[in-house]
């Protein structure tokens, strides 16, 4: 018995504050009473943006600029691509100087946008744009079909093909290219989602 009043007189403080709560709200209150809260009160501003412009919400501010045509070239750690292909900055070793067949370097015209080039690019079926290399140039990869339609866009001013060693790090084509040693070597893979 003298268990069953303890657990009562432990149970009764918890059902006693479950359904404190519940008073309170069926505790009416006229219309002429001030409820006084002493918390924050919060505020709910409804900010609904205009479709048809592009603007934040702090005042927007001009200046007077000029916009200078882009070079038709594309800047990589292995050397720059221009309308003759690439031109290497530094040595790939032969087991990486091999083509993918996925991937291309679209050069853009300096003259055409960026952003048009881009929605053009997108237009293709099964070609995925990986990359922006500056200042004109997109690595894509897709299928052979994809990459073949790639000349056909207007504003595209060459294709070139990508070697294995633009996916390769620095550090490892520093390891084939220098002399064989039997240090070990740490690598970290990487990829692309869909």
């Amino acid at each position: 018995m003298n268990g069953r009043f303890a657990c009562f007189v432990m149970l009764l403080p918890l059902l006693l504050a479950v359904w404190a709560p519940l008073g309170e709200l069926s505790a009416s209150v006229d219309a002429d009473d001030e409820v006084v809260d002493a918390g924050p009160r919060i505020e709910w501003v409804n900010i609904v943006p205009d479709p048809n412009s592009i603007r934040g919400i702090e005042p927007t501010s001009f200046s007077e600029g000029s916009e200078r045509v882009r070079l038709t070239q594309a800047d990589t750690r292995l050397g720059t691509y221009g309308h003759a292909g690439l031109e290497l900055s530094r040595a790939v070793p032969a087991a990486f100087s091999t083509e993918r067949s996925d991937l291309r370097l679209v050069l853009i015209d300096g003259e055409v946008g960026l952003w048009p080039a881009q929605e053009a690019l997108s237009t293709i079926p099964a070609l995925m744009i990986r990359a922006y290399i500056p200042p004109s140039g997109f690595l894509v990869q897709g299928d052979g079909f994809a990459l073949a339609a790639l000349s056909s866009l207007s504003g595209v001013s060459a294709v070139h093909p990508v070697p294995a060693a633009m996916m390769v790090e620095d550090e490892v084509l520093d390891i084939f290219a220098a002399p064989f040693s039997a240090e070990v070597l740490e690598v970290r893979l990487e990829g692309w989602r869909h």
